[in-house]
């Protein structure tokens, strides 16, 4: 009897976390609901609760904009990823094996710690 009470508990729990977790994941995809005002230039868009001039807000995404062109993370081209995307991106890992650096050995150490040694 108890172990099918415990198991109804997780059962639930595991329910109620998806529940949020789906619910958080909205939230972050579609917030225009919960935002009166917005303007958009280029790929980038800018949400406030608070009324702004449009004026204003395609000056902030112009500033924005430069700098984000100056990482080399940034493409302007791409249509972007969704939260969703770059969570799943994250999870997957790097996209190709570090590559091979002749003279390093990683990790050990003498007491079986995580010390590198050896030469870039």
């Amino acid at each position: 009897m108890k172990i099918k009470s415990t198991k109804k508990f997780w059962l639930k729990a595991a329910a109620g976390l998806f529940g949020v977790l789906i619910v958080y994941w909205g939230l972050i995809c579609f917030p225009q609901p919960f935002f009166r005002s917005s303007v958009s230039a280029n790929n980038l868009t800018l949400y406030s609760d608070q009324p702004f001039s449009p004026e204003a807000g395609k000056q902030i995404l112009e500033i924005v904009e430069a700098k984000l062109a100056a990482s080399p993370l940034y493409s302007a081209d791409d249509a972007g990823i969704s939260p969703l995307g770059a969570l799943g991106a994250h999870i997957a890992g790097p996209a190709a094996p570090e590559p091979e650096r002749p003279g390093f050995t990683g990790g050990g150490g003498e007491f079986g710690g995580g010390g590198a040694s050896g030469q870039y």
